[in-house]
């Protein structure tokens, strides 16, 4: 049994219809698999808005506290099946992509978390500085299939689209989640452009001793429009990854040692910044204003630690 779960919050009345006749064309049989909507404080609720009789086996699931990691959870803790495939409401699948999770779950038994290609379908061409690092956008295109129980934050690479986790992971995830809080603030919400979980999600799965892959069997379609590929709101993103990606590394590995620059580096760091084209720069310096604030948090929250540790030990003493 396969949980496919989209997590929701007001979801779009011309692209989410889209979605929804995608998973109703898949190839698996609907007894094999249920459909879990979670509907995240949507305006309008999704059950007045969508139909989704015709898949057998469907819930909607409501959750009140905002944000994409309370959605997750909620889900984890309500899915039936072995299998949770986690689908964005703006993710296409390919017709044949859930069969083709059951045959890469039973193909490959030490698989915790897998997934595939996501490729952007835009609704305006965004400039090219922006479609070379269109990863931030959660588009890729996978040419290889790649496995790794490594425990370092390299690839491969699990994004939420399309995302496969096998139950034990999730519910290990989801125990990690209720147990330390710093991990609560990697999730996504719509007053913040910041991610992580589901980077947080594939380690965990190889913390576990299980394995995390890549595979070009896998492939859906990433509708983006054109408000996501505006540059403001696009560096403000690439800020937030790098948030992520800085502050899930500190949780793991600690603090990193800071770099000390001599006079005569920073001085050409800044030249090379002048030189670079305007967006480029932008581009730099969002990813640096991202690791920068990842760090100062980590910093007081370590602060904060050793005060209360500081004040339990007088208290003890006294």
């Amino acid at each position: 049994m396969i949980s496919l779960i989209i997590c929701t919050h007001n979801p779009s009345e011309k692209i989410f219809p889209k979605v929804l006749e995608a998973l109703k064309n898949q190839i698996l049989d609907k007894a094999f698999w249920e459909l879990l909507v979670v509907d995240n404080r949507s305006s309008i609720a999704v059950a007045e808005c969508f139909d989704l009789s015709w898949h057998p086996n469907h819930r909607i699931l409501v959750e009140q506290k905002p944000g994409l990691l309370a959605a997750r959870l909620a889900a984890i803790n309500e899915a039936s099946g072995d299998i949770l495939v986690f689908v964005d409401d703006d993710n296409l699948l390919d017709t044949g992509y859930l069969e083709e999770v059951l045959r890469i779950a039973e193909t490959f038994p030490m698989l915790g978390i897998w997934g595939g290609s996501s490729l952007g379908v835009y609704e305006t061409s965004p400039p090219e500085w922006i479609r070379r690092r269109e990863h931030h956008l959660s588009v890729r295109l996978i040419t290889e299939n790649v496995l790794s129980n490594g425990k370092k934050l390299i690839p491969p690479w699990i994004i939420g689209a399309g995302m496969v986790v096998r139950r034990e992971v999730a519910e290990e995830y989801a125990s990690r989640m209720r147990t330390d809080a710093r991990r609560a603030s990697l999730g996504r919400n719509v007053s913040r452009l910041i991610g992580g979980e589901d980077l947080d999600m594939s380690m965990t799965a190889c913390d576990m001793g299980l394995y995390r892959g890549v595979f070009s069997s896998l492939s859906l379609s990433h509708l983006i429009p054109k408000t996501r590929t505006e540059p403001q709101r696009f560096l403000l993103l690439v800020e937030g990854n790098s948030f992520s990606t800085t502050y899930l590394e500190i949780i793991r590995n600690g603090l990193p040692e800071e770099e000390r620059l001599s006079v005569i580096k920073k001085i050409r760091r800044a030249l090379s910044d002048l030189l670079l084209p305007p967006e480029e720069s932008r581009y730099r310096k969002a990813v640096e204003r991202g690791r920068r604030a990842a760090i100062t948090l980590a910093l007081r929250e370590s602060s904060g630690e050793v005060a209360r540790s500081r004040d339990q030990e007088g208290s003890r003493q006294q």
